[in-house]
């Protein structure tokens, strides 16, 4: 393995330490990039190749992860609030990429 793979394997460690031990913070790519010490453009082509999922998947998936297995151990209020708030996320990430390409669709009849 090159020094550089490793160079990146261990950073991407680091931020995966990182985003588990604050998924209730901002974890915005510009964030997350300064921490690994990479650009926000570096950084994410490094993520995405190493993860194969980009990163705003990677912690929305986290989340809904650390919200279920409250849920499960707990049965708590406090883990229904926090489920709400990120199906509330994905939606509107949804409901933006659907928008967009509803956009497209629509263009490109109009030509």
């Amino acid at each position: 393995m090159s020094i550089s793979k490793i160079t990146y394997t261990q950073r991407i460690n680091t931020i995966f330490t990182y985003i588990n031990n604050n998924l209730e913070s901002d974890l915005s790519l510009e964030t997350i990039a300064k921490i690994a010490n990479y650009s926000p453009y570096h950084f994410h082509r490094i993520f995405k190749t190493i993860t194969k999922e980009p990163l705003n998947s990677y912690i929305n998936r986290k989340r809904l992860e650390k919200a279920a297995g409250l849920l499960y151990r707990n049965h708590n209020y406090l883990s229904l609030i926090f489920i709400y708030n990120v199906v509330l996320v994905m939606l509107h990430l949804l409901q933006n990429r659907l928008k967009n390409t509803m956009k497209s669709i629509h263009q490109s009849l109009e030509k």
